[in-house]
Order: C-alpha cells, then sequence, then structure tokens
C-alpha cells in the first residue's frame, strides 16, 4: 500500500501534468535526465515533493493559435488583414507556417493593438 503521503504527492503530480499537459513519455523524458529514473515509483518522497513544485512553478502553456483568433476578433480583423500582416512581417501568408516564437511575436502585437 502507497502512504498517504506519498499518494498525496502523486496526485499533485498528476494534476500538474494534465495541466501542462505533458504526456508520459515528457515526464519519463524529465524523469531520466533529472533523476536517471524512468519511473516516479524510484523516487524518494523528498525526490517528489521537489518534482511537485517544480511542476507547480512552470507556466501553464497557452494555446497561441486560440489565442491570435480571439484578438483577431477583439480587433475585428479578418483573414485578409491577417494575411497582409503575416506577409509583411515574417514574409509568410498563414499563421500555420509561422514558428512557435513568431506566433508568439504575432500574439503579443495584437494584444498590444487597440479595439476599434
Amino acid at each position: 500500500m502507497i502512504p498517504k503521503n506519498r499518494t498525496d504527492l502523486y496526485n499533485q503530480i498528476d494534476e500538474q501534468l494534465i495541466r501542462l499537459k505533458w504526456d508520459n513519455k515528457r515526464f519519463t523524458e524529465y524523469l531520466s535526465s533529472c533523476y536517471r529514473k524512468c519511473s516516479r515509483v524510484f523516487l524518494k518522497d523528498e525526490e517528489l515533493s521537489i518534482v511537485a513544485e517544480f511542476l507547480k512553478s512552470l507556466p501553464t502553456p497557452i494555446n497561441l493559435k486560440a489565442e491570435i483568433e480571439k484578438e483577431m476578433d477583439r480587433l475585428g480583423w479578418t483573414k485578409t488583414d491577417e494575411r497582409s500582416h503575416l506577409e509583411s512581417n515574417f514574409g509568410k501568408k498563414f499563421s500555420g507556417q509561422l514558428t512557435q516564437e513568431q506566433l508568439k511575436e504575432f500574439c503579443q502585437f495584437l494584444r498590444e493593438q487597440e479595439s476599434m
């Protein structure tokens, strides 16, 4: 039987993995690189606590494409407006052609614009 404290730590970690949208492969890679363990069952309670705190400290990922759509709606931008901006600033016609960094930059640009 797993001690209550350990179960609580597992639950905290599971909540954070869901929030971060980490799958088992991503979590296993993290454990392997940081602790040289392939599963959390091999971690000590203190290590589990550190993992839980680390995961809590990570920012919640945002869906940049959804955020861009929301900002475009707020601004009253059309797909033509989007295409024009992307061609002028990134040399691309569609947001799907942008890198993650370019998507962040475009999203930030939209956030800084005043509503019509």
